[in-house]
């Protein structure tokens, strides 16, 4: 009754299956873990709808999945077996706060102009800053948080784990984010639209494009001309 998880991980799917349901008759907000043996088993595994089901086969084809696709997860999962349980919680804690029990989307950003051309772009303006805030602000109303956490900033082989929301952002970092699907597509649009970027960091829309800035550019100076006393 007051366990907090349960993995069943037999050879067997229906002791697994069984165990468990018997598990949560005892404690209906166990967090379940369940292996998966046998596909022809998925619509009974389907239905029990544990927190994680483990299918044996995929488990080295999700394993190399991850490291093509998020290479800082192999690091930070190192991390994190080195560090104490209270640590652990703090951060399991946190996770499920932001975004929910189910397992989150992983995804790596980096801080370049192919990966991430507005915030890259923002930098390298004279006195422009981004925070590891501004990324995880959302771009429709920058009063919301997006469901998402930092994880990882990877800095020329200098690693900040967890990293506080008011770690300037450097260019050529790479980050790891965990989160939901909508949190990243939601960032994306951070990533790629200088606007949209410049609105969750200065509250307002800055246009961008060199025809805009060219035409307000002139405005101001005609602005200028009528009120000089020249």
């Amino acid at each position: 009754e007051r366990a907090a998880g349960l993995i069943a991980g037999s050879d067997d799917d229906s002791r697994n299956l069984s165990v468990t349901a018997a598990a949560r008759t005892l404690c209906a907000g166990l967090y379940v873990v369940l292996r998966q043996n046998h596909r022809a088993n998925q619509i009974l595994f389907d239905r029990f709808d544990s927190d994680i089901t483990v299918f044996s086969p995929e488990i080295i084809v999700h394993e190399c999945l991850a490291q093509l696709n998020t290479p800082l997860l192999a690091p930070f999962l190192k991390i994190v077996a080195e560090r104490d349980d209270a640590w652990s919680d703090a951060t399991v804690r946190k996770l499920r706060h932001k975004i929910t029990r189910t397992v989150p989307s992983v995804w790596t950003v980096e801080l370049t102009r192919g990966g991430a051309p507005a915030p890259a772009y923002r930098l390298r303006r004279g006195g422009a800053v981004v925070r590891m805030d501004h990324l995880v602000r959302d771009p429709a109303d920058r009063d919301r948080h997006l469901r998402c956490v930092p994880l990882l900033i990877d800095r020329g082989g200098e690693s900040l784990v967890m990293p506080a929301l008011d770690v300037l952002l450097q260019a050529g970092d790479r980050m790891l984010f965990a989160g939901t699907r909508d949190a990243c597509d939601a960032q994306w649009l951070l990533l790629q639209n200088v606007n949209a970027l410049n609105y969750v960091c200065e509250g307002r829309n800055v246009p961008e494009a060199w025809l805009w800035r060219k035409l307000t550019a002139r405005q101001r100076r005609d602005r200028f001309d009528v009120g000089s006393p020249n």
